[in-house]
């Protein structure tokens, strides 16, 4: 996957999730979230139970489970093909990776926020050469 290679913006006390999709769409999706904005999700989510550490990363795992699983529903229902992604990996911290794999096309976006900038990066593979290679069944 390619760096980040736009403005980095700072984002205070940062929690990572990285999300892989299989299948005709391959990608890799790292999400970079203000601590603060997933504190809000989360106590709105939980209606404001108070939860332990594992309880509060399931919530943030189905949070991002539903942010990124609307895009990937989407980019499906353009391509006609179905695409699965794998169950989040959540890290507090900045995601760093030691081995990347290149990926055909990527893209940076942040968003801001009142709890500060979110950021998310995808590196992904033409989709039109993964529908060539289901098409002459080789995926």
């Amino acid at each position: 996957m390619a760096r980040y290679t736009g403005r980095k913006r700072h984002i205070d006390n940062p929690i990572s999730a990285v999300i892989v999709s299989k299948g005709v769409f391959v990608s890799k999706i790292i999400c970079f979230f203000p601590k603060k904005f997933l504190s809000e999700v989360v106590n709105s989510m939980s209606k404001g139970q108070k939860l332990g550490a594992d309880d509060w990363e399931a919530y943030v795992k189905e949070y991002v489970n539903i942010f990124i699983g609307r895009t990937i529903s989407k980019i499906n229902n353009e391509l006609g093909v179905a695409s699965r992604f794998i169950i989040p990996v959540i890290m507090h911290g900045e995601y760093h990776e030691s081995g990347y794999k290149v990926y055909d096309l990527s893209l940076d976006i942040p968003i801001t926020t009142k709890y500060g900038i979110l950021r998310i990066h995808a590196g992904y593979d033409e989709p039109s050469r993964a529908l060539a290679a289901t098409a002459a069944g080789q995926v």
